[in-house]
């Protein structure tokens, strides 16, 4: 491996740890809702009512925009800089505005468009 793929492995590795970490916390209080909202259940209807609500879980779905905005930025950042020449990056510094809120912009979109189909597949 070159270096480049090393430390892009280290930094998903770290992003990896601190996502088990978030996503944990928010299981947690969705599956605490849940087994209160089981609780209240008086029938066999309302249980199976409960057990095929459509899953929106609003703790899930804030980890998961946690997760994915600073990674999505960090890692887009670093790939519009390689594929830049190098005499733009250097005028362009840290990062360019413009660029970082579009593309933070689209994440968010595409994240809001299907997340509610990853927080089923994870619930």
């Amino acid at each position: 491996m070159d270096k480049r793929a090393i430390q892009k492995e280290k930094q998903r590795a770290r992003y990896y740890r601190s996502a088990r970490s978030i996503v944990r916390v928010a299981l947690k209080e969705y599956n605490q809702q849940f087994i209160e909202d089981l609780k209240k259940c008086q029938t066999p209807a309302q249980m199976k009512a409960l057990a095929e609500k459509p899953l929106r879980s609003v703790e899930i779905e804030r980890a998961l925009m946690q997760i994915w905005v600073p990674v999505s930025k960090q890692f887009g950042e670093q790939t519009f800089k390689e594929l830049m020449p190098v005499s733009k990056a250097i005028n362009y510094g840290r990062s360019n505005p413009i660029t970082t809120d579009y593309w933070l912009a689209w994440v968010e979109k595409m994240l809001k468009g299907s997340l509610g189909e990853r927080i089923k597949w994870i619930t």
